[in-house]
């Protein structure tokens, strides 16, 4: 069984949704399906997850575990690395994140494929990315009423491997940093550092913005600044944008 098949199982035998757990761990409700069904989360969101099941990530990464050829990490060890994760900083644990992901990754590829690294270094590694309807706005706002989504097949790389979802741009306020229909890279954060592009919701409405000095600034200055209140929130940081070179539709 799979590392997705047992988040589904552990949040059945839970007795939440998807949506609800989606809530406890910070994420939408499309990225919880993903989890369940082809996407890998980051390693911190695997200690979240076991967290709110109330299971071990030993029982949630067992499989995974025997793939891996040279692992003889027990239960009690695989713990005692999640409590030195912990004390980390986020710049600790995302670069910990990049790792393990990546690492992981090739691991079961390799051990699913029954090829050697030689062989399989020649293939490209994909992942799969959801991609909301709804698009991000670089203007004025654009409604987030929608969680549809489809999953996009991307190349694997260094990119890639930190995203949670992919957002299209709508509008022009980003110009010329990003072009109105240009695709980001997401990944899911309740805060982005000062200076840094995010994707914020804000009265109803969800904006693709750089956060500087308390307010959500524009790379077009034809658009004013808009000023975060209480109903304003992070939900994510763009990563890069996606070269379409990386999308393997």
């Amino acid at each position: 069984m799979s590392l997705n098949e047992r988040i589904k199982e552990a949040r059945i035998a839970k007795g939440i949704t998807q949506e609800q757990l989606g809530s406890l761990i910070g994420v939408a409700k499309t990225t919880v399906a993903g989890y369940e069904k082809n996407r890998e989360p980051t390693a911190a969101k695997v200690g979240e997850i076991a967290d709110v099941l109330g299971v071990d990530i030993s029982f949630l990464f067992q499989d995974e575990v025997k793939v891996m050829r040279n692992s003889r990490a027990t239960p009690e060890e695989m713990e005692k690395l999640v409590k030195k994760y912990r004390l980390l900083d986020t710049f600790g644990q995302e670069a910990v994140d990049r790792i393990i992901d990546v690492e992981l990754k090739r691991c079961i590829y390799e051990s699913n494929q029954g090829r050697g690294a030689e062989e399989t270094a020649r293939e490209p590694r994909v992942l799969y990315l959801p991609e909301p309807l709804q698009k991000a706005s670089a203007g004025r706002g654009a409604l987030a009423d929608d969680d549809s989504s489809e999953q996009i097949k991307v190349l694997h790389n260094s990119h890639t491997i930190k995203a949670d979802y992919i957002m299209t741009v709508s509008g022009d306020s980003m110009e010329p940093e990003i072009s109105d229909g240009e695709r980001l890279l997401i990944r899911e954060q309740p805060a982005v550092e000062d200076g840094e592009l995010g994707i914020f919701l804000r009265g109803g409405e969800r904006y693709v913005k750089r956060l500087l000095g308390g307010a959500l600034v524009s790379a077009n200055p034809a658009y004013p600044d808009i000023p975060l209140d209480e109903d304003s929130r992070c939900i994510g940081k763009v990563i890069s944008v996606l070269d379409p070179s990386w999308v393997l539709e």
